[in-house]
């Protein structure tokens, strides 16, 4: 209840001056920039760059040794230690951004009411119907933010 008036209070001026589309996109936008913001701070970006230039050279050079078993595991092992690397770096800013993000997730649903479709394209496609509701809307619009961000932001 006081989380739920806290969110109403919070974000107030874009749900009562904005559509539900609009609201649901520029609230994607804030925490999309926010989350950035964070991974950004709270990794070294320098080592993921680094990893993943590693990795891409791994499989460049796992598609030039197919044939050679000894050298695919060898280079499979390599890969999977630099993978279990690059997840404990990101796994801080995963842990800041947890919580604070399920509970604005509640608040959405019930601010956004889930059964009402936010986004339509007018023509029922199978798996999907006539549109999104706030999650499908929330998500979409969260990941084009998201490769924006990180391109302009130099995030890797």
């Amino acid at each position: 209840m006081v989380l739920s008036q806290m969110f109403d209070w919070l974000f107030a001026p874009i749900t009562n001056n904005f559509s539900k589309l609009w609201s649901i996109v520029i609230i994607s936008f804030l925490l999309t920039a926010l989350t950035t913001w964070i991974y950004k701070k709270f990794t070294n970006q320098q080592e993921l760059k680094e990893i993943r230039e590693q990795m891409t050279k791994l499989r460049e050079d796992i598609r030039n040794n197919k044939n050679d078993a000894g050298k695919m595991t060898e280079l499979n092992k390599k890969m999977w230690e630099l993978s279990g690397k690059q997840m404990r770096s990101n796994f801080r800013p995963m842990l800041i951004t947890f919580l604070p993000l399920i509970l604005i997730f509640g608040w959405m649903g019930t601010t956004f009411k889930v059964s009402e479709e936010i986004l339509t394209w007018g023509v029922h496609i199978p798996l999907f119907g006539t549109g999104f509701g706030w999650l499908g809307t929330y998500i979409l619009a969260s990941l084009v933010f998201s490769i924006i961000l990180r391109k302009v932001f130099k995030i890797y």
